[in-house]
């Protein structure tokens, strides 16, 4: 939460802050066990995310600081 979006690699980190800063709306794809795993290179900070689409709900303390920053949670 501290930390906003990370990749785990500089060049996956770099192409997804070119992407993202020519992009209209960010939207997040995000397996539901990288919530307790912040990789090292930060991307963006949460504030430039306007949805994240996961497989499972995050924790309710995850929920809740998405919720409080206006991040849309999508669901299956």
């Amino acid at each position: 939460m501290e930390v906003g979006v990370t990749a785990c690699d500089i060049e996956g980190a770099n192409i997804s802050q070119s992407v993202i800063s020519n992009a209209v709306r960010c939207y997040c794809l995000v397996d539901h066990s990288k919530f307790q795993s912040p990789s090292l290179y930060k991307i963006v900070p949460f504030e430039a995310v306007q949805g994240i689409v996961t497989d499972r709900a995050p924790s309710a303390e995850w929920m809740e600081f998405l919720k409080q920053t206006g991040i849309d949670v999508i669901l299956p």
